[in-house]
């Protein structure tokens, strides 16, 4: 096994092993700077449907937000919200109250062919104590918006973008389930986080089998497990183009998640801002997937017969444990 220059943090799941290989490209950016990491999970009993397509998990050209919960509050565009984050297509902004939900239709699709949703739940948010400085002279509404990253000013993924404008910290559970139902479906999923800069965090259960933080990087994890930007003075990285800086790997399996995001991060809000002027973030998105291979661990039943004494069972039956594709 080759010694990784990341840091690493991994759950075990009950029956099942995950190992990471490779290296960090320190000498390049953008996704290619994890190319060489390669994932291997030995799994019990997963089916089809615990697998996603290639695309993964992902803002499609039917992905829709449908309110569940909750009360629309205008529009985030690139007038108010600015032309690094700002979708070009206005997207709907909704109250980020807690309780308040939505449905993200159409986000990718298991190898079984069940085509799925998201659905996001506002957990909480510190929205009472947050305040527009003096200076601002944005019209940009207090809420909560989803747009894909096809719709930001050069960018050239299909990452699921939550945009929030009124609050410094909001947590959001997300469920994953089938298309048009409160069905949860388990799936495996990886990722690349990118974009964590200006002082932003987040804790996550989302990579409940590994983390990677390549070492060369602004993150750091404080000890309530909030990943966080470090640089100072502030700066404004350009998403998955400036990796391996603002980014970290992970591997999850799970049909829902808690995502807590800071802007700023508790451990930096004495040396950065007091209160965020727009905070985007982004999950999952074809290209920004590892690349894992798994192993799923079947049980075969061997029985000996007599074929001369009516089928007599001969020796008691044996259990062999099998990986289908190899010998």
């Amino acid at each position: 096994m080759v010694q990784l220059p990341v840091k690493l943090m991994v759950k075990t799941l009950q029956s099942s092993s995950i190992e990471a290989t490779g290296s960090v490209a320190n000498d390049i950016t953008g996704p290619a700077t994890l190319d060489d990491i390669n994932i291997t999970i030995k799994a019990n009993n997963l089916v089809p449907n615990n697998f996603l397509t290639p695309d993964g998990l992902h803002w499609s050209a039917n992905t829709q937000v449908i309110p569940i919960k909750g009360q629309t509050t205008g529009q985030i565009s690139v007038e108010n919200f600015g032309q690094t984050d700002g979708p070009t297509i206005p997207a709907t902004t909704y109250t980020m109250n807690a309780g308040d939900s939505g449905r993200i239709t159409n986000v990718g699709t298991t190898l079984a062919g069940t085509n799925l949703d998201l659905i996001y739940k506002v957990i909480s948010t510190d929205e009472s104590s947050w305040q527009a400085p003096a200076e601002s002279t944005s019209d940009c509404p207090i809420g909560l918006a989803f747009t894909g990253e096809q719709n930001i000013a050069n960018s050239d993924g299909n990452s699921i973008v939550a945009l929030y404008f009124g609050a410094n910290n909001v947590n959001i559970n997300y469920q994953i389930v089938a298309h048009n139902t409160d069905f949860q479906v388990p799936v495996l999923a990886s990722f690349i986080t990118t974009d964590i800069d200006m002082a932003q965090g987040v804790k996550t259960n989302l990579a409940n089998l590994l983390t990677v933080i390549p070492k060369t990087t602004n993150l750091a994890i404080d000890t309530n497990s909030i990943i966080f930007d470090t640089t100072a003075p502030d700066t404004d990285l350009n998403g998955q183009a400036s990796l391996p800086y603002g980014g970290y790997l992970g591997v999850g399996f799970l049909s829902n998640f808690d995502y807590d995001f800071y802007s700023p991060a508790p451990a930096r809000s004495g040396n950065s801002y007091q209160y965020s002027q727009g905070v985007r973030y982004d999950l999952f998105g074809s290209a920004l997937q590892a690349h894992l291979a798994t192993q799923v661990r079947d049980v075969v039943y061997l029985n000996y017969y007599d074929a001369d004494e009516n089928n007599r069972l001969i020796v008691p039956q044996h259990q062999f444990i099998w990986f289908p594709g190899m010998t």
